[in-house]
């Protein structure tokens, strides 16, 4: 199944060049089956940064990570990383997407038939636009044959991806970090029965955060 997400999306620039998929510390000790599920959580986004796959530590590329803590979450030390963390385990954006998904069922897709300005029919129509072109995936009918689901999944995979990042900057513990990872995989669990069921999550909530230059990738 991750072989199958690492191409979804086209690599981004800021994607390393000497990417490897299914990165392992040889060196670590194993994780108990618990452990090796909290910090799978965060692959979907760590498969792209190099991010070990049996260890919480992300891995050895620590200047890469702190640049992406820095530019994207503004993160730079402990303090910025519980804010961040504790901000999205408390709202993130799953509950507006959440509310897109359902009007683009409703509206099946019509922009034209939501009551709202302009402005946000325009917003609208760019995330639609995005929806659709999931749908028109080769494999589209595997992923939403039970319907679209939610978008948190989303908040999830990005709020374990900073985790494993942050305690690999030293700026979260050992313990502060799987006491996260455990709120995360127990908001999970109760969201979903699969991890088919929290990839097609993921890809939900990822299709509102990619910028109008960029084009999903069929498989």
């Amino acid at each position: 199944m991750f072989d199958k997400l690492k191409n979804f999306f086209s690599p981004q620039k800021e994607t390393p060049v000497d990417l490897q998929f299914f990165l392992k510390d040889e060196t670590a000790a194993p994780l108990t089956d618990k452990q090796q599920f909290l910090v799978s959580l965060a692959q979907i986004i760590g498969e792209h940064h190099n991010h070990y796959t049996n260890t919480l530590s992300a891995g050895k590329n620590r200047d890469f990570y702190a640049e992406k803590m820095s530019t994207w979450y503004g993160i730079t030390d402990a303090e910025t990383a519980h804010d961040f963390i504790q901000s999205r385990l408390e709202e993130g954006f799953k509950h507006y997407y959440n509310q897109i998904i359902e009007e683009f069922k409703l509206t099946k897709g019509d922009v034209s038939l939501l009551p709202i300005s302009d402005d946000e029919k325009e917003e609208f129509t760019f995330y639609f636009e995005h929806i659709n072109e999931v749908l028109a995936l080769r494999e589209g009918q595997f992923w939403f044959t039970n319907g679209f689901g939610i978008a948190d999944g989303f908040d999830h995979g990005r709020i374990a991806y900073v985790v494993k990042s942050s305690y690999t900057l030293g700026y979260l513990t050992e313990v502060e970090a799987w006491e996260y990872l455990e709120e995360i995989g127990e908001m999970a669990i109760d969201k979903f029965s699969s991890w088919n069921e929290y990839a097609k999550s993921y890809l939900l909530g990822k299709i509102f955060k990619i910028i109008k230059s960029q084009k999903i990738k069929v498989f």
